[in-house]
Order: structure tokens, then C-alpha cells, then sequence
């Protein structure tokens, strides 16, 4: 799995070679409602500058004046016109962008070189972990071949010293044998059951290994 993810990031670096097309798109809109109105009223005349000439007079002419008072709009009124407002904001784009890497191709050439590396790296791993698992699978092998063995030898050396207790049983049982001897024969009898049970479970636990290499599975 490592090595497919090497290779797709070889892939993808080879793509910052070659240009890429983008588009786009963009709506959007705005309103805007003052807390305040200026409402215009009339703050008077002034005399202008022009004038009329009457006989021996000359009369100013007089201009009206606007004078603006803020008011504060309540909050129902800031939504006045929000429809409309929305509607002669209202914008729209479209585009298209093309971009072709130019000064990113020696970073992009360094990437494909970097994820080369990296999978022929995964590619020796695999290796060494291939050749670390026959070897893991031969060691195995001698074990069980080995444990079997020894089973064998155990379980003669078990019938040995069951035969040896019998006799010497006998022995003991006809007076021509001591109790201290008896006693003797009877541990070396069952310690060489014992060392039996011992090679029997290393045998089966090689076994269970072998198995398990083979693709079965641990099952007791």
C-alpha cells in the first residue's frame, strides 16, 4: 500500500508540469440605509451678486436658500427601498484562468525526482521484508522439524523410564531394592513425562506457526 501511495504521489507531481484551466464564477449584490436623513427646508434669501438697474438704482437680486435638518430614521424605516437597492446592486462575473507553470518547473521536476526515489526506497523494502519472511518461514520450518524431533526422543525416553519404574517396582516389591532408589527412578519417570508435555506444546506452537505463514489462520 505504501508503494501504490508512491506512486500515485508520482503521478500527481508530473501534473505540476502541465498547465491548468480554472473557471470561475461570482454573484453578488449590497445594500445600504443611512440612520440619519437630511430633509431640506427653506433657510431664507441672501442677495446675489446679480442686480437689475431701476432708474438711478440698482436693486440686488435675492437667492433662495435650502438649509438640511438630519433626521433619525426609526428601525422600519432603514429597510425602505431594500428590494430596489438590491436590484441596482446587483452584480454578475464569469472568468476563466489559465495557468502554465513557468518558474515552478525546476520545483516540479525536483518533486518527480524526489518520488522516484521514494518508490524504488518502497521497492527495496519490500524486498528485504520478502527475503526477512522466507527467512522468518525457514526458521520456522527447522523449529517445527527440530521440536518434532525431540518430541520424538522425549516420548522413548518416557517409555524407557516408565519401564525402568516397573522393573524396578518389582524390585522393590521382592525386597532387593531400596526405597531411596525407587523414589529415584520414579522422578527421572516423571520428569520425563514432563519434558515430553514440554516438547509436545513447543511442537504444536511450530505447527500453529507454520499455519498461521500458510494463510490459516490461528486456530487451537
Amino acid at each position: 500500500l505504501r508503494l501504490k501511495a508512491s506512486e500515485k504521489a508520482y503521478h500527481a507531481n508530473r501534473a505540476g508540469l502541465y498547465p491548468t484551466i480554472s473557471a470561475f464564477g461570482q454573484v453578488n449584490t449590497s445594500y445600504f440605509s443611512p440612520f440619519t436623513t437630511s430633509i431640506p427646508g427653506n433657510g431664507g434669501y441672501v442677495p446675489s451678486q446679480a442686480y437689475v438697474v431701476s432708474g438711478t438704482d440698482q436693486l440686488f437680486v435675492y437667492t433662495p436658500t435650502v438649509v438640511f435638518t438630519d433626521k433619525s430614521n426609526k428601525f422600519g424605516e432603514l429597510w425602505n427601498g431594500y428590494g430596489r437597492s438590491l436590484k441596482d446592486n446587483f452584480g454578475q462575473a464569469l472568468g476563466i484562468a489559465l495557468n502554465i507553470p513557468i518558474f515552478n518547473g525546476w520545483n516540479a521536476k525536483s518533486a518527480i525526482s524526489r518520488a522516484k526515489l521514494d518508490i524504488s526506497s518502497k521497492e527495496l523494502l519490500i524486498e528485504q521484508e520478502t527475503l526477512k519472511l522466507k527467512q522468518d518461514i525457514y526458521s520456522a520450518y527447522q523449529n517445527a522439524t527440530g521440536f518434532y524431533q525431540t518430541y520424538l526422543a522425549r516420548d522413548k525416553a518416557v517409555k524407557t523410564a516408565e519401564r525402568s519404574f516397573e522393573l524396578a517396582t518389582k524390585r522393590y516389591d521382592a525386597g532387593v531394592l531400596q526405597t531411596i532408589d525407587l523414589l529415584t527412578i520414579q522422578t527421572n519417570m516423571l520428569r520425563a513425562r514432563l519434558d515430553r508435555v514440554v516438547a509436545q506444546y513447543n511442537y504444536v506452537f511450530s505447527m500453529k506457526v507454520l499455519e498461521f505463514y500458510k494463510g490459516q489462520g490461528i486456530r487451537l
